[in-house]
């Protein structure tokens, strides 16, 4: 056998070639699929439902009423739209992430072919955080493409709509998601349980949700990424040092979760 072979056979796989083996599988996953289909869905109709709720609902009600709702609600615009965005993106979208996410961490992460496969030369580590990138990239993928779907429509439906917020909008949350990814990720590595990765991943939601109720930690850690998109749709001024510190606040407690879940699983016994 040639010197090249034994490199070859001896060479322990990376977090790259890992993830980019993990990364054709999810493309061809029916789960992948139906996340981005439901994506595609929220932007395609975000900037119509704003557009038309209105008229819909004056249509419907009395003249009375109707004559009220126009006098008071006004036009809508396109901060509407990305209202709408943020919350298909928070009481839709996410939801469909943590579902997903659960199922393939826990299939990958405490299954027999887990077993199987770090039996060879692979560190549980790299095995650990090419899921994780998997998961974020094919998020990242599907939240880019299904954005500029948001975007066109909108410019459509309202024009001269900026853009930038809207990045920004989906930005924050794709961090949002972040943070429960990797939250879900610690929950398997510590339980193997599907039932615990997507209890925790629901309530990590939960948590933000209420917790940016707390003015403190609203405005300067993760509990404020939702009112921080909203403040985005409806154009308000954010001071640059206080967005920064939240946004890297976010950062810092998902790499947190992160290593701690790294730290688990390279302890757990996955017999």
């Amino acid at each position: 056998m040639s010197r090249n072979s034994h490199n070859t056979a001896g060479r322990v796989p990376g977090i790259a070639s890992l993830t980019r083996l993990l990364a054709r599988g999810s493309y061809r996953s029916a789960s992948t699929w139906v996340v981005f289909s439901i994506f595609t869905l929220m932007a395609l109709t975000s900037a119509i439902i704003a557009k038309y709720t209105p008229r819909i609902l004056s249509a419907l009600a009395d003249p009375a009423l109707a004559e009220f709702m126009s006098r008071n609600l006004g036009e809508p615009s396109w901060s509407e739209a990305y209202s709408g965005w943020i919350k298909n993106l928070n009481q839709i979208c996410i939801f469909s992430v943590i579902i997903v996410g659960a199922l393939r961490l826990h299939s990958q992460m405490g299954s027999s072919e887990a077993h199987m496969i770090l039996t060879r030369p692979v560190k549980r580590s790299s095995y650990l955080l090419a899921h994780v990138f998997t998961l974020v990239l094919t998020l990242l993928a599907t939240l880019g493409i299904t954005t500029a779907i948001a975007g066109v429509t909108t410019r459509i439906v309202f024009d001269h709509a900026p853009l930038f917020p809207l990045l920004e909008i989906s930005g924050i949350w794709l961090l949002f998601a972040l943070v429960i990814i990797c939250a879900m990720a610690l929950a398997e590595a510590t339980f193997l349980s599907l039932g615990a990765t997507l209890g925790v991943g629901i309530a990590v939601y939960v948590f933000v949700s209420i917790g940016g109720a707390w003015h403190w930690g609203s405005t300067y850690t993760p509990l404020g990424l939702l009112s921080t998109m909203s403040a985005l749709a409806n154009a308000s001024h954010i001071p640059t040092a206080i967005f920064a510190l939240k946004l890297l606040s976010t950062v810092f407690c998902a790499g947190v979760l992160l290593v701690a879940a790294i730290w688990r699983y390279e302890r757990r016994d996955l017999c």
